[in-house]
């Protein structure tokens, strides 16, 4: 999808450049600065509203676990889903659910996932959605859909970050289907050229 990259390249330059004429070149530096110091900040006792991130790492940290261990966590987790996605954006599953597990995988990617940042996974549940109504909509698909988008409302009632739990289970719904569809084909009979 090269095109896409250079639509998305040459938007993201043009936005640049139009604030840099319009404001100047400090705004970037300022924003520079306070990308370390969030970061810092992020990473020790200071930031104490780690309920707010929507991650492995704001989930774990807000659950008690110490702060180096839940960042050694995410780094393992984000990772793991670089070889998943790798794995499977080369194999012959259908392009609906490479997207689903692209656009979820890359919400968990980074520690710093706010609630705003969840809105992607309307589009994953989309793309799954719509691999579902291709091959037969039943109770089970309608129910794994309730259960991630009533995970991800629940962080409104306790400070938890249950968009990372909803996350992982609309991940693993997608992984799901990737392997009936992977065991399915491999049940097909091969077909052979004929000579």
């Amino acid at each position: 999808q090269w095109r896409t990259f250079a639509a998305a390249a040459a938007t993201v330059t043009a936005s640049a450049l139009a604030a840099l004429a319009l404001f100047g070149v400090e705004p970037w530096w300022a924003f520079l600065d306070n990308i370390g110091r969030f970061g810092t900040a992020i990473a020790t006792e200071r930031f104490s509203v780690t309920n707010k991130l929507q991650s492995a790492y704001g989930f774990l940290a807000t659950s008690g676990l110490p702060k180096g261990l839940a960042m050694t966590a995410q780094v393992g987790l984000a990772a793991g889903l670089v070889a998943q996605t790798a794995l499977v954006w080369r194999s012959a599953t259908p392009y609906a659910l490479k997207a689903a597990w692209l656009i979820a995988a890359s919400v968990l990617m980074s520690p710093y996932v706010y609630v705003y940042d969840l809105t992607l996974l309307a589009i994953a549940q989309a793309f799954l959605l719509r691999h579902w109504l291709g091959t037969g909509l039943e109770k089970r698909e309608t129910m794994i859909l309730l259960a991630v988008n009533t995970l991800i409302a629940l962080m409104m009632t306790i400070k938890l970050p249950m968009g990372f739990p909803g996350t992982i289970l609309l991940l693993a719904a997608v992984l799901h289907e990737i392997r009936n569809h992977v065991r399915l084909a491999n049940l097909l009979p091969c077909r052979t050229a004929p000579a």
